[in-house]
């Protein structure tokens, strides 16, 4: 589990890992928010939403909207805002960044 504000309310989110059948499970509950947003990953190579194997790690870093992918859809940095990504260390990592148009959890990866 790792804390950190991810959509820059000043209030702390919460974000934890598990795992069923060959998935990856990511809850994310948002301060003050009563039910979590959850994210599934695929485990296995091969494709785009997964990983290539397990075990996987989740942190946080500083959220920064300008990638050499361009813009991130609705994202606002600020002080304080952290991004999340999740990396198994045969794929690419998994970004997470809290969308303010579309208001919820988004990811991209490198392509």
């Amino acid at each position: 589990m790792v804390c950190g504000d991810v959509n820059g309310d000043g209030i702390p989110d919460q974000a934890v890992l598990g795992y069923r059948d060959h998935l990856l499970i990511l809850a994310i509950r948002r301060g003050g928010q009563p039910r979590p947003q959850i994210l599934q990953f695929a485990i296995g190579g091969g494709v785009q939403q997964g990983f290539c194997s397990l075990p996987v790690t989740l942190r946080t870093s500083e959220l920064v909207c300008d990638t050499e992918e361009g813009l991130l859809y609705g994202c606002k940095a600020g002080k304080g805002v952290v991004a999340l990504s999740i990396e198994d260390g045969g794929c690419d990592p998994i970004n997470l960044y809290w969308s303010h148009e579309a208001q919820a959890m988004l990811w991209w990866r490198m392509k």
